[in-house]
This record gives structure tokens, C-alpha cells and sequence, in this order.
């Protein structure tokens, strides 16, 4: 595994984690 492939996964992860505040944000507001 590169250094390259940690950054990506990194960003990966920093995605995901994003995606699941929006969603846990949205069911709350409902």
C-alpha cells in the first residue's frame, strides 16, 4: 500500500463521514 492509497482512503472516509451527518441531520429535523 502506497501513501497515495492512504490518502485516498482518507478521503474516502472523510466522505462517508459527511454523508452520514447530512442523513442523521435530515431524520432529525423531520
Amino acid at each position: 500500500m502506497t501513501w497515495h492509497d492512504l490518502f485516498d482512503r482518507a478521503k474516502q472516509f472523510d466522505t462517508d463521514v459527511e454523508t452520514v451527518r447530512e442523513t442523521l441531520s435530515e431524520r432529525r429535523n423531520e
